[in-house]
């Protein structure tokens, strides 16, 4: 799950409609100018919160580095930062 709207209800429905598991979800920056559902998904499903380098959140996720590669099934993402943006953002690149 990439950015995921307040309301967490629609992706645990379509996961199971799917027989799928939610098992990262993705944060493509870390400010407080938006509303996220990651910790309620990440808490009903026991998925991974994933941030960019230099995200500091004060509750369990993972901090990726930079040209790090997470497999999600048979696709991979590459992370890594936009330069000059000054919080924690993720960009993927679909590998």
């Amino acid at each position: 799950m990439i950015d995921p709207l307040r309301e967490v209800k629609p992706y645990l429905q379509k996961a199971a409609n799917s027989n799928a598991t939610i098992k990262y979800v993705f944060e493509t920056h870390f400010h407080a100018d938006f509303v996220s559902g990651h910790l309620d998904l990440a808490k009903q499903t026991g998925a991974t919160i994933v941030y960019g380098p230099t995200a500091k959140p004060n509750f369990e996720a993972h901090v990726a580095t930079d040209g790090e590669i997470i497999k999600v099934g048979k696709i991979s993402f590459e992370i890594y930062t936009r330069l000059g943006i000054p919080w924690s953002q993720l960009v993927f690149n679909e590998r």
